[in-house]
């Protein structure tokens, strides 16, 4: 399991649910050891659980293609991420240009990303958005160019 850029559902969950231990890596596992991934997954089935859209880092498209390269079969289920959640915002899709993952250790992680019950959607000034204790991990902000008249209407509810 790797959750360096987000917190999703607890390991010891997902072990309780699955009745399979789960070992945690660090990224630069992923980065720097996937052929043990790999070599472990030509004589076993093996599963990578990746908090958030398993495709959408480059890290973890390159070990599907490692894979797939030396022959292993690949079955991918996507998850939800900030790409999918996003319209809980009101922001189309559509309009978001670039998007940077800021990883941490996710050590004493007390909350989560938007798609939960415990989000909080703020939305102002970066002047007036400094007033507001953000201490919660993990956090995503957005800053917007021009808007549709729906997405500013829809984001006034959030307004700060």
């Amino acid at each position: 399991m790797e959750s360096y850029t987000s917190v999703g559902i607890s390991k010891k969950y997902l072990q309780e649910i699955s009745g399979k231990e789960i070992e945690s890596k660090p990224r630069s596992f992923f980065e720097g050891k996937s052929q043990l991934i790999i070599k472990e997954a030509k004589s076993k089935n093996v599963a990578l659980l990746i908090q958030g859209d398993c495709l959408s880092a480059t890290t973890h498209i390159s070990l599907l293609q490692e894979a797939s390269d030396k022959g292993v079969v690949i079955e991918v289920i996507h998850g939800i991420s900030i790409f999918t959640a996003i319209s809980e915002t009101g922001l189309s899709l559509y309009n978001f240009g670039k998007t940077a993952s800021i990883t941490f250790e996710n050590e004493n992680v007390k909350t989560f990303k938007l798609g939960t019950k415990e989000r909080k959607i703020k939305f102002g000034k970066i002047k007036d958005l400094l007033s507001i204790n953000l201490k919660d991990y993990p956090q995503c902000i957005i800053i917007i160019g021009n808007t549709h008249f729906v997405e500013e209407d829809y984001l006034n509810k959030f307004k700060v």
